[in-house]
């Protein structure tokens, strides 16, 4: 895995979750790692279930760190074949990893859903990702609110009409996506707030670029984080309804409303304003964060030089 030059210096292998925003927390970590002498390796496999492409992903950060090495970890050499047990209009939101199936099986009949069904047998499942930016630039400063729910992040037909219903009526300027740069968008200067599924790279990102958050978990730990962010760090408000069948499309004005022209949605601004000073100052030489990771990096090359 490491050469022997490397070897000495000591070297990390890296093993994340097949998920997206696995896979960009544990480039960061690398990146760490480099900074404070070490060989790093990250291995990907290709994984057992849709995650949304990471091959983008990695070969730009192969060539903006070419100190970081990334190895994928060979497939079987069986014919696969993908079984997809939702309709076809679900369909379209993952279907970016499915070319690599030797075949498609879709739940659906073409009478129920001949447009979604028509688009799939066209090849119009491609979306252009940056297409968002050259509409941020001509939108006042704050005055976006940006949704996105995380690579694995689905509601139904019903739930999705109350959204843009709620959205439509709350008068403010949105983007509503499946996916995105994320870290670039929340940074961009016209985003005012950010509705999010409480994954804990999208908090973090959030908390940096200061841009205050609604909460609406959907799986995972994401509930516990929605509870740590209203109550105790209180940098979100959460979308009430969420645990049950349904979010209104009165709370998802209510709350976008709120966010974005309320004394409350100010005051939120502000607190994540100064958690975003607090970040900063622990990735700081001397820092907490930083700190933390020196120590940890001593540790590693300690273990190393004890072989």
């Amino acid at each position: 895995m490491f050469a022997a030059e490397e070897r000495k210096r000591g070297g990390v292998v890296l093993y994340p979750s097949p998920m997206m925003g696995h896979l960009v927390s544990m480039v960061e970590l690398g990146k760490l790692f480099v900074l404070h002498g070490m060989a790093v390796t990250v291995v990907t496999v290709y994984p057992p279930y849709n995650t949304g492409s990471t091959a983008a992903v990695i070969a730009r950060a192969s060539a903006a760190n070419p100190s970081i090495t990334f190895r994928r970890l060979p497939p079987l050499c069986i014919p696969c074949y993908t079984f997809f047990t939702s309709g076809a209009s679900g369909f379209l939101h993952v279907c970016s990893r499915l070319p690599d199936a030797h075949g498609i099986i879709v739940n659906t009949f073409d009478a129920l859903e001949p447009r979604a069904l028509e688009a799939i047998a066209a090849g119009l499942c491609k979306a252009n990702r940056a297409e968002c930016f050259a509409w941020l630039d001509a939108q006042p400063r704050h005055s976006v609110v940006f949704l996105c729910f995380g690579s694995l992040g689905l509601f139904t037909a019903a739930q999705l009409k109350e959204m843009a219903a709620g959205l439509e009526r709350s008068g403010q300027r949105f983007l509503w996506v499946s996916w995105a740069p994320q870290v670039e968008v929340l940074s961009h200067d016209s985003v005012g707030g950010f509705v999010t599924h409480c994954g804990w790279n999208s908090v973090l990102e959030a908390i940096v670029a200061e841009v205050p958050m609604v909460g609406w978990p959907l799986y995972a730990e994401q509930k516990m984080n929605k509870v740590f962010l209203t109550e105790e760090m209180r940098l979100a408000v959460a979308m009430d309804g969420y645990e049950g069948e349904l979010v209104s499309a009165e709370e998802v004005e209510a709350k976008v409303r709120w966010l974005m022209e309320s004394e409350g949605g100010r005051q939120l601004r502000i607190r994540t304003a100064a958690m975003k000073g607090r970040a900063a100052e622990a990735l700081r030489e001397g820092g907490s964060s930083h700190s933390a990771l020196a120590k940890l990096v001593g540790q590693l090359k300690g273990d190393v030089r004890g072989r």
